[in-house]
């Protein structure tokens, strides 16, 4: 991990949302914050909460943190455990803005997911179901 201002506040973003505190993960959040991942874009608070709330009930563990970064942007790489699926890798970019992350960036294999839920990727909040 590097030392950089995007990387101290990403990693303290992640120790948030991966300890399942999706409200403090939102206190490192611009209020219009972007969020584009496989399943969908997301804006604001309330998008970040549509996207996180669903997924963070699934979580039963991450692994294999890292991040590097600059004063303005940082890439994070890392393994979600979850419940419909042993392990889950995803890569982030996060770019700051006036200290706060204000976009997010996040790619999946969507392919554990497909097969856990029949074989097609569904939204977080409709795994299990």
């Amino acid at each position: 991990m590097t030392n950089s201002k995007a990387a101290v506040t990403g990693a303290a973003y992640f120790t948030a949302w991966s300890a399942k505190d999706v409200s403090k993960a939102t206190e490192y959040l611009t209020a219009d914050v972007e969020i584009t991942a496989p399943n969908g874009t997301f804006s604001g608070h309330s998008g970040y909460h549509e996207f996180m709330d669903g997924f963070v009930q699934m979580l039963t563990g991450v692994s294999e943190f890292t991040i590097f970064g600059d004063d303005a942007t940082a890439l994070i790489w890392y393994t979600t455990h979850l419940q419909p699926v042993p392990s889950l890798t995803a890569g982030e970019r996060i770019s700051l803005h006036e200290d706060k992350i204000a976009r997010i960036e996040i790619v999946f294999d969507q392919m554990p997911l497909a097969h856990a839920s029949g074989g097609k990727a569904p939204a977080h909040d409709t795994i299990g179901e």
